[in-house]
């Protein structure tokens, strides 16, 4: 899996923009677009780009799950997590590409 941090994005987004932004004013974009997200799901409320897509918060139920450390079966307590949801749109740039991805 390919990691990214914000200063990287930060990196290619002004590249794309020939230089046209400080990475620094990117970098702040990017903060303000991250605490927003987060500041969302906190609120357990979802949070949409649009034709980009949906994070959502999501509570898992609890569940008897393997604890693999122990090799025994144990109850797992109930957790919040996020789901993504894709919107159409960014589904049908990822197909146009898809032959750019590489075998595994």
């Amino acid at each position: 899996m390919k990691k990214i941090d914000k200063k990287k994005m930060a990196s290619i987004i002004r590249k794309k923009l020939n230089g046209a932004l400080s990475r620094k004013a990117i970098y702040d974009a990017i903060t303000i677009i991250d605490d927003s997200i987060i500041e969302s799901l906190i609120e357990d409320k979802a949070f949409s780009v649009v034709n980009f897509g949906t994070f959502s918060p999501h509570l898992f139920h609890e569940h008897e799950g393997m604890n693999i450390s122990k090799g025994i079966l144990e109850r797992v307590k109930p957790f919040r997590t996020v789901k993504f949801r894709a919107h159409a749109n960014f589904l049908a740039l990822v197909a146009q590409r898809k032959d750019k991805f590489k075998d595994p």
